[in-house]
């Protein structure tokens, strides 16, 4: 290594102010050290320079990925406040639904108290029913209609129940059952029913046993009787068929309507109607007007409810009818 500490570079410099020359001596270990020195300044520049540029890769990628992650974190958060949104509408719209629900029972409780209260559904079970009149009859108006003459269990046995008739009946337990589905076996069972009064008058002889006006003894009487004025309109109290218009010597003037295959109803003594036979009928609408037809002893309507073809209290009809439109 002799050959590097001998061995050396001349440098002339020539500063342009003053002209003078200048003479600068480097050896070849000198030049070699220096150029050591510039090429590890030069690597370090290049390596400085490079894990710069590589950092700030990193912070734009990282700067990138915040931007990302905060718009994410914003949609989540504006997907959380709709969510909130909605579930607090859901619980609002649910408290509703069960307030609703809650009224609905009550009013179906009604519904049932109602019904039971006025002694229909009594008809469709297994209970007897003890028809009584008491014997009262309101002399002063009009009455008649058929009556059958009776007495001890003959009188009982015409009261028109049957033990064995139970074919509508209702849902000793309504806590379990589907609501709507209470709703249909409620529906199908009104639907069937001829609710309210066929005119607007009062009653002068209720339904069951009483003094007949006629042979002055005990009988019964299979409908009752409404006092209403000559020629007054008579209505369908529930939609059905006309199953008869005749003309009778008890009944005088009578029509018939069919409202299921079960339940039928009659309107007598009428001094004219506005039906004919197989004509179909809607509740409410004309079947003719009172009279005195028949064996009556003045202008009034005699009115029977059947099932089966046996007579049944109309009174529990016309008060259910009643009471049923005050509650709806």
């Amino acid at each position: 290594m002799s050959w590097l500490s001998d061995k050396s570079f001349c440098l002339w410099v020539v500063p342009p102010d003053d002209g003078r020359v200048r003479k600068v001596r480097i050896t070849t270990r000198r030049l070699l050290a220096l150029s050591v020195i510039v090429l590890f300044v030069i690597s370090s520049i290049l390596f400085v320079i490079s894990d710069y540029g590589r950092v700030q890769v990193l912070r734009a990628k990282n700067y990138l990925l915040y931007k990302k992650i905060s718009s994410e974190r914003y949609m989540l958060a504006k997907t959380n406040a709709s969510l909130k949104s909605r579930l607090e509408k859901l619980s609002e719209s649910n408290s509703r639904v069960l307030k609703y629900e809650k009224s609905l029972n009550q009013r179906l409780d009604e519904l049932r108290s109602i019904i039971e209260g006025a002694g229909v559904y009594d008809i469709f079970s297994t209970k007897k029913d003890t028809a009584k009149n008491n014997g009262k009859i309101d002399s002063s108006n009009g009455i008649g209609g058929a009556e059958i003459t009776c007495s001890g269990k003959q009188c009982s046995d015409l009261s028109g129940q049957d033990s064995s008739d139970n074919f509508l009946r209702m849902s000793s337990n309504p806590a379990n059952e589907d609501l709507l589905e209470l709703f249909d076996r409620y529906i199908q069972f009104l639907s069937t029913l001829p609710l309210g009064s066929p005119g607007n008058g009062y009653l002068s002889s209720g339904f069951g046993l009483r003094v007949s006006p006629f042979s002055h003894r005990v009988a019964m009487h299979q409908g009752v009787d409404i006092s209403l004025p000559y020629g007054s309109q008579v209505v369908a109290t529930g939609d059905g068929v006309i199953e008869a218009v005749r003309r009778t010597r008890t009944y005088g003037l009578v029509v018939d309507i069919k409202h299921s295959n079960k339940i039928s109803t009659r309107y007598a003594h009428l001094s004219r109607v506005f039906v004919t036979e197989g004509e179909k009928i809607c509740k409410g609408e004309v079947v003719g007007l009172v009279g005195s037809t028949g064996r009556s002893t003045g202008p009034h309507l005699h009115y029977e409810v059947r099932i089966n073809k046996k007579p049944h209290d109309p009174r529990k009809f016309i008060e259910l009818g009643k009471k049923l439109a005050k509650l709806l």
